[in-house]
This record gives structure tokens, sequence and C-alpha cells, in this order.
């Protein structure tokens, strides 16, 4: 199946932080396979306009199915803002790579 018809979806909890910043820039511009960047935070962060791919995007507060076909889902924010989510990724099928510190 080509990439493109089943593009590689990575979740990014703690967008808004300086790490989740900084990982979403490494993975647009390196050749990390992704097409699909899901940008997520705590609540406060929730409605912050961005970029994501050149394209404007919005920074997501965590729900029920925010890792659904998230292949990856790094925790970029506190350690327990991860603590609080990591179950819910890996419920979902996702590999979670917590660079939190916790």
């Amino acid at each position: 199946m080509p990439a493109e018809a089943n593009p590689l979806r990575v979740a990014i909890a703690g967008a808004s932080s300086l790490r989740g910043k900084e990982l979403k820039e490494l993975l647009e511009d390196g050749s990390f396979p992704t097409a699909d960047i899901r940008l997520l935070d705590e609540e406060i962060a929730a409605g912050t306009l961005t970029e994501a791919a050149g394209e404007p995007a919005l920074i997501q507060s965590i729900e029920e199915d925010s890792f659904e076909r998230a292949r990856f889902a790094f925790f970029t924010g506190t350690p327990a803002f991860a603590a609080r989510h990591a179950a819910a990724a890996q419920r979902a099928g996702s590999t979670v790579i917590d660079l939190s510190g916790g």
C-alpha cells in the first residue's frame, strides 16, 4: 500500500512545551516518514494556533480518541501529564515514547 494512502500518524502530547515544539520541527525537517502529526496538550493550551507541515494547526486537548491510529505517542510535557495519559495511548496501540523526564 502506498505511503500516501496510509500516512504514519504521530501524536505529540505536550506540544506547547519547548521540547514538543523542537520535536515537531525535527519530525518535519528530518527523514522521519510522517505525514500526520497530532498536537495535544493540557486543556489550558488547547486551541492554540500553530502550524504543522506548513499548514495551520490547533493544539487539541486529549480526548478518548486522541491517540487513535497514532503509531507513536511522544510525551514531551510534564511527568504528571505523561502519567495521566500514557495508558490511553497504549490502549490505542501507540508506541509510547516518554521524553518528559518522568
